[in-house]
């Protein structure tokens, strides 16, 4: 097989793994201001695979904003980069739960229930333990105020 083209090859999915493709709506037309479909449950990640470079890349500034509790940020740099996954759901559902946004921590808590598993061939799930925590997480939802 020829080297110029398994380089090429190479460097075309380097690139196609690190795309950005933001969120969208429940009804699949593109956001640009974030926080309020944000905060209305109504923000779905819809990115897989082309956006898995860009996770990958991401994934320890998305885990101090969690830690640090900065639940804005959380959510803008989640959608920026729009991965689907039960990690990122998870995130969302806290920033929605610490913004006081319950019915969407709600929402997207159980989305995460339905998508692609951080624990796949490799354990990228940064100590969480899927489903327990989105579980734990809804549990928490529902039982308090809304």
């Amino acid at each position: 097989m020829n080297i110029k083209f398994l380089l090429f090859t190479s460097c075309i999915c380097v690139l196609f793994g690190c795309a950005n493709r933001g969120i969208q709506t429940q009804t699949g037309l593109e956001v640009i201001d974030v926080m309020p479909v944000f905060q209305s449950g109504n923000a779905r990640l819809n990115c897989d695979t082309t956006c898995s470079g860009s996770w990958g890349a991401s994934r320890k500034k998305f885990k101090g904003l969690y830690e640090q509790k900065l639940w804005k940020d959380l959510a803008i740099e989640v959608a920026r980069v729009g991965f689907r996954s039960d990690q990122t759901y998870f995130y969302f559902g806290q920033a929605a739960e610490g913004l006081g946004n319950i019915e969407a921590a709600r929402t997207y808590y159980k989305l995460g229930l339905v998508s692609f598993k951080c624990d796949g061939v490799f354990n990228n799930c940064d100590g969480f333990v899927f489903p327990k925590d989105l579980l734990d997480a809804m549990n928490r939802a529902y039982s308090g105020p809304t």
